[in-house]
């Protein structure tokens, strides 16, 4: 064998030594997905059990995770709100998660239900939680008990339905808050 022909095989097998070395790290080396995280700051309101303005000042969402951003109310200092509204896509039972909740200190994040009806005056809607029912499911940033740091309702809701929902915060001096909403 000549010297040429050597040194093209021993090149073409270096490269398919190469090629295959970085499929192998390529096939071994773990896919990291995240899903987008969507951030919304809802205007600070008060819960209403009317409606009035409501519809003005809720942020929509729609499925998947969104942290939500929650200011202190204005004359109260340890609590903040806002509204978010969600239009269901498809008839199914929807779920509702609370989670990562952060702040200074102690601070709980709160969510209330509300389906728009023709008259436009909201009907408070019963959230599915760990075998209970109940107005709201709530989260804090350390588990103090009935609370947990993680908490998920679900609702069953119809096509087209629009629901506002109330995420409120309760706090000891922080001046915002934040939590993660996951729709699924």
């Amino acid at each position: 064998m000549n010297k040429r022909n050597y040194l093209k095989m021993t090149f073409r097998r270096v490269i398919g030594f190469a090629l295959a070395l970085s499929v192998l790290v390529a096939l071994l080396s773990p896919i990291n997905v995240q899903a987008k995280t969507k951030t919304v700051s809802p205007k600070y309101y008060d819960f209403s059990y009317s409606g009035n303005g409501v519809a003005r000042v809720a942020k929509t969402v729609k499925t998947g995770s969104t942290v939500v951003n929650l200011k202190s109310a204005p004359y109260r200092a340890y609590s903040g709100g806002g509204y978010l509204k969600f239009v269901a896509t498809k008839s199914k039972t929807y779920s509702f998660t609370l989670s990562n909740v952060k702040g200074d200190n102690y601070t709980s994040c709160y969510m209330k239900v509300q389906l728009k009806q023709k008259n436009n005056i909201p009907k408070l809607l019963y959230i599915k939680s760990g075998g209970q029912t109940d107005v709201s499911i709530s989260a804090a940033s350390r588990v103090i008990y009935p609370m947990g740091k993680k908490k998920t309702g679900k609702i069953s809701l119809k096509r087209g339905q629009v629901i506002y929902i109330y995420m409120g915060t309760e706090h000891q001096g922080a001046k915002k808050v934040s939590c993660k909403l996951t729709i699924k």
